[in-house]
């Protein structure tokens, strides 16, 4: 089930965060719902994954201690506890008094329609894979937006395609760099890639992230809706964050889990929190 990639799910939070309405009880309580939601239906994604790719992970000397890969889960169980965890999630969706939170059925339905395509066959073509990553990212926020009840601009949309998107393709680097140098194929598109490409492509979307962040910033809409000329300054944090991102990617060759990175880099932990602290403040002073 995965539970530490949970922490993927606190982007269900963002649109409920940005929008200035974490102090209304009800917003919170559905957002914080639709993130539990997201978790469990994550976690029946993972699930059938691990069993659709118990053959390549075998392979991987990161992967290879995964319950189905190691052989201590069966393929069959793996996809009982899938289902399980999708009924919970439809019982609690079915029986809410919340009209938002029955409404989450649209966005999770499309999470799982999309991650089914992507389990069995659509990673298998070469930026498709990556591009569907950065999807799921916005299904997140969009559920969240709904449960919240709160607009979701363009531009939260497109900020959160863009960094999805870069630590999608640096992923994909991490593994074909394994790959590479172990001499394995433990993705079937990864020789359709190279390093280069996987630098470049990264390189480009890390920088036109941060353009698209300098330019929400500075927006008439933000500037209107926040009441504030003074969130330019918080790209500082985006800047310092993305670049951290790439040298771990590209210097220090990690990347592989985001997640890792995100709850053991000291580094980036510092700018998110700064970053958090300082757009709350800006937002929520006002």
């Amino acid at each position: 089930m995965r539970p530490a990639q949970w922490v993927k799910n606190i982007f269900v939070l963002l649109p409920l965060f940005l929008s200035g309405r974490v102090c209304y009880p009800d917003a919170s309580v559905n957002a914080i719902i639709a993130c539990l939601l997201f978790s469990l239906t994550s976690s029946a994604i993972y699930c059938i994954n691990d069993a659709v790719d118990a053959p390549y992970d075998a392979l991987n000397p990161h992967k290879c201690n995964r319950p189905v890969a190691s052989g201590a889960i069966s393929p069959r169980s793996a996809f009982c506890i899938s289902f399980l965890l999708l009924a919970a999630v439809t019982v609690v969706i079915f029986i809410s008094d919340s009209v938002n939170i029955r409404s989450l059925w649209i966005p999770l339905s499309c999470y799982l329609i999309l991650n089914l395509g992507y389990s069995f066959f659509l990673k298998r073509i070469i930026v498709i894979d990556v591009l569907l990553i950065a999807t799921f990212f916005v299904l997140r926020i969009w559920a969240g937006a709904i449960a919240a009840g709160v607009y979701l601009t363009c531009w939260t949309i497109f900020l959160v395609a863009l960094l999805a998107l870069m630590l999608a393709v640096g992923k994909r680097r991490y593994e074909l760099r394994l790959a590479l140098k172990k001499n394995i194929v433990s993705r079937a598109n990864l020789r359709h890639y190279s390093l280069k490409f996987l630098d470049w492509f990264a390189i480009i979307v890390g920088i036109t992230s941060v353009i698209v962040y300098i330019l929400w910033s500075v927006s008439p809409y933000s500037q209107e809706h926040y009441h504030n000329d003074t969130l330019i300054y918080t790209s500082l944090f985006v800047i310092l964050g993305i670049f951290r991102y790439l040298w771990l990617l590209i210097k220090d060759n990690k990347g592989g889990s985001p997640t890792a990175i995100l709850l053991h880099d000291r580094i980036i932990q510092a700018i998110i929190l700064l970053w958090t602290l300082t757009v709350g403040y800006i937002i929520y002073s006002v």
